[in-house]
């Protein structure tokens, strides 16, 4: 069954087949999850945008030809609808499933970067959370929190989560690397 319906400019129609979108909604998942998996960006952003096409594409036919919940059936200018019933066995998608993808689809970029964001972080593996764009991918104690512990301790003896850097410094009376003990 395929339905002719108007997407975006209402002059432009679009034939538009939804008992199709559940099938490819899946293949685009399948299609982000391995672009994901093998780090591959741009295949990742393709299916992504694709994605939210075919989603946006989806929620403009069920705007058009499904009939709301408590709608009376019998409106002219309504009798072509279909109902919800009638749409999730064509579809697949129910109607609380149809309004999350609507919501997402309200702010295109946030869920576009909610899909991509774990992956682009991954490609970067250097990233250390709270120091993007500084290109250090260390994060050391200020100054002022080591002075003040040697006023109080005196020297620090050991520290097995510090740097060969902090034994330089002085920070650290003796440093071991991991498994070099």
């Amino acid at each position: 069954m395929s339905e002719l319906s108007v997407i975006g400019d209402k002059n432009l129609p679009t034939q538009f087949q939804p008992e199709e979108t559940f099938t490819k909604q899946a293949q685009l998942d399948a299609i982000i999850a391995l672009a994901k998996k093998t780090l591959d960006l741009d295949v990742l952003e393709n299916a992504i945008d694709m994605k939210i096409a075919e989603q946006a594409e989806f929620i403009e036919w069920w705007g058009n030809s499904v009939r709301g919940a408590g709608k009376p059936k019998d409106i002219n200018a309504e009798s072509a609808l279909i109902t919800q019933d009638k749409a999730t066995e064509l579809t697949g998608y129910s109607q609380p499933q149809v309004s999350r993808i609507k919501t997402k689809l309200k702010d295109v970029e946030k869920y576009r970067e909610q899909v991509i964001g774990a992956t682009a972080k991954k490609l970067n593996p250097d990233s250390v959370r709270g120091t993007e764009g500084t290109g250090e991918n260390e994060w050391y104690t200020p100054a002022k929190y080591i002075e003040a512990v040697h006023q109080v301790l005196g020297t620090i003896d050991t520290d097995p989560a510090s740097s060969a850097l902090a034994r330089e410094l002085g920070v650290l009376k003796d440093y071991e690397e991991w498994g070099q003990s």
